[in-house]
């Protein structure tokens, strides 16, 4: 690696960088899905060119990447529909109180004196 980016020829820093970021993204690439089928058809290990110290700080995660189980989605998902029908029935009742604003929220029952008592005016 060394060699090659230290040869002829002058490169910007950048393009050094994402130079490197390519070659080690493909061998990360090669090492998380191909590893085991080029090690049995040619018996080599995969393993990335760029040493830790070429390698550019802050490149990537290359963390194979598990999806979440369905209980989690449901579970996810669920919540937001609760969030969502919440947020519906507030809407609802805001517009029913802006169409209708002599009906009172509370029922007949209640005098402006309860209301007032226990803090719902």
């Amino acid at each position: 690696m060394d060699q090659y980016f230290a040869g002829a020829g002058k490169r910007g820093h950048t393009t050094v960088r994402k130079k490197i970021i390519s070659i080690d993204l493909y061998f990360a690439f090669l090492e998380q899905r191909y590893a085991g089928e080029i090690r049995r058809r040619f018996g080599a290990v995969v393993e990335s060119p760029v040493d830790a110290f070429n390698r550019p700080r802050h490149c990537g995660d290359f963390r194979l990447r598990i999806p979440p189980s369905r209980a989690e989605m449901t579970a996810f998902y669920g919540r937001r529909r609760l969030q969502r029908k919440r947020r519906e029935a507030i809407r609802a009742s805001r517009a029913a109180r802006a169409l209708f604003p002599n009906i009172s929220r509370y029922p007949a029952s209640w005098s402006s004196a309860t209301c007032r008592a226990t803090g719902r005016v």
